[in-house]
């Protein structure tokens, strides 16, 4: 792959490369009044809507072309005289610009297909020099989806200097169904949709990555183009699925997780079996075709294969092939110990031979000599994680940033062990992530379920994306906080508030979920939240150092001798690693109570009130997240008996013993504070009430502390 210069902020880690350069629109009519100048005396004239003229019975519920300016459009509308109708545009003129790239949106609907074409001509200074049929992957009773979008190069047909001027021309043979053109454009070079943030787009096509179809979803974000991922009911059979795959036109290219995901590529011709102009069964378009196949009850999620990333790089591919014998021989296989406290790095690999992280990868029992799932996780030979970016069990680190955040929770562990943590701790490396930092929605789920597979207590997720928030990532979620495992997201780099733009998956509100912001200390010595930090003081929980953070730095290449080196890197992604390792000790003194114990020894920074939940920032004080600070309820000998009446939706509190001065707590499971109260002391049998009228049903913790004696106990609300 050739070497690209180019400018990219990281989305979870932070890293400054030289600028690349946007594509310019030279210009457009987007038709947001009127026909702008096109004409056409046979059939075609101005939709203010973006919708067809068809009767209703006829259009049915459909919804208007879908388009960056809005709803005005072209329309073919019928031409009672002929089948042939034509709309010829407005001369574009252009000086000294050899390279020429057409884009429009279309909406149409082929009738007949041996009878129906559309066709688009181009004419320079005057003269035909370029014809196209278009929509010839439309068959019988099948449209494009309405936000269909169709580019075409015209360098080759242009001068390489001086003024030219460009006319376009669409032309409909067939029958009165629909055709609806809007945007006209003509750029400088292709014209990839942008992003929100920008930087993410550019990125993808800086590094020649396949980049939506020419189009992003609504939130402004990029996915793999006709790619959907797909969660099937635990009562679909296989004959149900591939009914489905047949009824959209889709090929399955991959599965994952014991079965759970599918990876589906759709196909350009697609079976409609109703002939009804309303069906919408049997379109092309990816968006369209996400959302019926949604609508079946054999269906658990379906969403576009969005593209996620973590620290953005141009890196050439190192090819990896299978793990050998020789590869493992120096990790020692991990004891069979049920107690052990697993992290899950989702990332872009672990070199496994560090030293800095070596001692605490975990190697299973499978074997690479056999082809059997010798460890029962549904993965065939993988010892040691897995690589869902090249479906094989080689999870070596072409890019860094892995290594690197799993080198910081391994040098956490050993702070922590040093001051006399006995906990067993073990990695688990998933390479979710190529040499770019680039991964998707597929291959993050996947590796999100085979954590829990894998019995990992923490998943440690220094990535993110701004798209729309994506059902099958919250089915992951949700079944990661069903199991008790707790996901440590990094909030992000790009200096944003997160309340105005959301990034996932730190901007999910399950209780498992922390998300972690960056701080350091500034050159004048003063401790604060970075620069580049995303932060929010309703979404972002905790602060960790982020800045110039000193981890491992992986070999250059798979077969080189592993070595000791480090280097330094900033951005949340730094600072995750550290909570995850915080949470993995809470954990080990109780599982139940991990997030509150984070949260609650963290240290108050005044100045981060506006910022961070809670002006919160992590303490590390193992005294602190130890079950010896915080103890469960123990039954006979608490401090206090909770009596919920969910007939006045209050909980009664008495106490077993003479406390002093006591504080009083309500908390929901992530942690968040609902009540607190002083009391300067509580005699024994003296019953104290709270009430719980305002609160959703729901399970909370209530948290009762006596100088340094705290106990806790779980109340559920039906």
């Amino acid at each position: 792959m050739r070497q690209l210069s180019l400018f990219v902020f990281l989305l979870v880690s932070f890293s400054i490369l030289a600028p690349l350069g946007a594509q310019n629109l030279l210009d457009e009519s987007t038709f947001d009044l009127d026909m702008d100048g096109w004409i056409s005396e046979t059939g075609w004239d101005w939709s203010e809507d973006g919708r067809s003229d068809l009767p209703a019975s006829y259009w049915g519920d459909r919804d208007p072309i879908r388009s960056e300016s809005g709803p005005g459009a072209l329309r073919y509308s019928g031409n009672p005289d002929s089948d042939f109708a034509f709309v010829r545009s407005r001369p574009y003129s252009f000086v000294d610009q050899p390279n020429l790239f057409l884009r429009f949106n279309q909406y149409c609907r082929r009738y007949i297909e041996d009878q129906t074409f559309f066709r688009m001509r181009i004419y320079l200074n005057g003269a035909e020099v370029f014809v196209q049929d278009i929509n010839e992957n439309l068959i019988t009773n099948v449209e494009t989806g309405r936000e269909d979008v169709q580019i075409f190069d015209l360098s080759g047909f242009v001068p390489m200097s001086g003024e030219y001027v460009v006319e376009v021309q669409f032309e409909f043979l067939g029958q009165h169904y629909f055709w609806l053109v809007d945007d006209v454009q003509f750029y400088d070079s292709y014209p990839y949709p942008p992003t929100n943030p920008r930087f993410f787009g550019d990125s993808l096509a800086a590094f020649g990555e396949p980049y939506s179809n020419y189009q992003t979803d609504t939130a402004n974000w990029a996915y793999v183009p006709q790619q959907l991922v797909v969660q099937f009911s635990p009562t679909a059979t296989d004959m149900d699925k591939q009914m489905i795959r047949d009824t959209v036109g889709a090929v399955r290219i991959d599965s994952c997780a014991c079965g759970q995901l599918e990876l589906w590529q759709m196909t350009d011709n697609v079976l409609n079996y109703g002939d009804s102009l309303h069906s919408f069964m049997g379109t092309i378009g990816i968006l369209s075709n996400q959302k019926g196949t949604g609508s079946t009850s054999k269906v658990d999620g379906v969403d576009l294969n969005y593209y996620n990333g973590t620290q953005l790089m141009d890196i050439m591919d190192i090819p990896l092939g299978p793990l050998t014998p020789a590869d493992i021989a120096n990790i020692p296989l991990s004891p069979p110990d049920e107690d052990a406290v697993r992290i899950a790095v989702l990332d872009t690999g672990v070199d496994i031979t560090h030293s800095g992280v070596s001692n605490f990868i975990y190697r299973s029992a499978d074997d690479l000599t056999d082809m059997f799932d010798n460890d029962d996780n549904c993965i065939i030979n993988d010892p040691v994680g897995w690589n869902y970016v090249d479906s094989l069990n080689n999870v070596f680190d072409d890019n860094g940033h892995g290594t690197h955040v799993a080198g910081i929770i391994a040098q956490t562990l050993e702070q922590l062990q040093a001051e006399g943590d006995d906990c067993v701790y073990q990695i688990l490396p998933y390479k979710t992530h190529d040499e770019h930092g680039i991964s998707t929605l597929f291959d993050v789920a996947c590796a999100t379920y085979q954590a829990i597979e894998d019995d990992a207590a923490v998943i440690n997720d220094s990535w993110g994306f701004y798209g729309d928030p994506s059902i099958i990532l919250q089915n992951a979620l949700d079944t990661a906080e069903l199991e008790g495992v707790y996901v440590v997201s990094a909030a992000g780099n790009e200096g944003l508030r997160l309340d105005t733009l959301l990034q996932y998956p730190a901007c999910y509100d399950n209780a498992n979920i922390i998300s972690v912001a960056a701080d350091g200390v500034d050159p004048n010595g003063i401790l604060s939240i970075a620069d580049f930090s995303n932060i929010s003081n309703t979404l972002v929980d905790i602060a960790a150092p982020g800045v110039n953070i000193d981890s491992a730095k992986p070999r250059d290449n798979p077969g080189d001798s592993p070595v000791t080196t480090t280097t330094t890197k900033s951005g949340t992604s730094m600072a995750a690693p550290a909570v995850s390792a915080a949470f993995a000790k809470a954990y080990c003194a109780g599982p139940a109570e991990a997030k509150i114990r984070v949260l609650e020894c963290a240290t108050i920074q005044e100045t981060y009130f506006p910022d961070i939940i809670g002006g919160k920032q992590l303490d590390l004080n193992i005294n602190c997240l130890t079950v010896d600070e915080y103890l469960p309820l123990p039954q006979g000998e608490t401090a206090f008996i909770a009596y919920p009446n969910p007939a006045t939706d209050r909980v009664y509190l008495r106490s077993q013993f003479n406390l002093g001065s006591t504080q009083i707590q309500l908390l929901s499971l992530d942690g968040r504070l609902l009540y607190q109260t002083q009391q300067g002391n509580w005699p024994n049998e003296q019953v104290l009430e709270l009430s719980l009228h305002q609160l959703p049903a729901g399970m909370y913790m209530i948290r009762v502390q006596e100088g340094t004696q705290v106990w806790t106990t779980k109340l559920v609300k039906s």
